[in-house]
């Protein structure tokens, strides 16, 4: 758990950090080059959520992130991931929510800049980590989570299973973790 609460804290202070600089030193609807011809900082207010969706409704995703980030805590809290990137997922996804709902909460708006040189949306580091926690999540459950949970049924890992499959037993997997 600790993994996951240094993320968070690292993210959402990164993400606060980053918006605050840009407010400062770039005004409203202005853009800096940063790369000619492909990344820009373009100051800019959404009202929305991530990437510009659902423009104008961001009283209605405070308490939808509320809940989700509740939700989120109290599944880490019950199950206590042991798998790294399990961690890393949820605490990249807690910083990202995190980060965006202090923007809603205290201005009514979130601040992105973050405008690569193609049809897309203008982002910040707080959407970029929801959806970089989210896809590291998606990994985890496609291609690690099942062969995880047999080391942990048995930590002498996939040679002992086989043997139990040799013999024609079952494995027992009744106090074994889930994530």
């Amino acid at each position: 758990m600790p993994l996951v609460i240094i993320i968070a804290v690292l993210g959402t202070a990164l993400d606060q950090i980053t918006k605050l600089a840009i407010a400062q030193n770039i005004p409203l609807g202005e853009s800096v080059t940063i790369i000619d011809n492909v990344l820009y900082f373009t100051y800019t207010h959404n009202t929305g959520v991530a990437f510009g969706l659902f423009e104008g409704a961001f009283w209605l995703f405070i308490p939808i992130t509320l809940l989700i980030s509740a939700g989120l805590i109290w599944w880490l809290i019950k199950n206590r991931p042991l798998h790294p990137l399990m961690r890393i997922a949820s605490g990249l996804i807690l910083a990202g929510g995190i980060g965006n709902l202090i923007d809603r909460i205290f201005l009514g708006y979130v601040r992105d800049f973050i405008h690569v040189n193609i049809k897309f949306a203008i982002f910040n580091i707080a959407d970029s980590m929801v959806v970089i926690g989210a896809i590291l999540l998606g990994i985890y459950v496609l291609f690690i989570h099942d062969k995880y949970i047999k080391t942990l049924k048995n930590p002498q890992g996939e040679k002992a299973e086989a043997c139990a499959d040799a013999a024609g037993e079952e494995a027992d997997d009744s106090n074994a973790k889930q994530y």
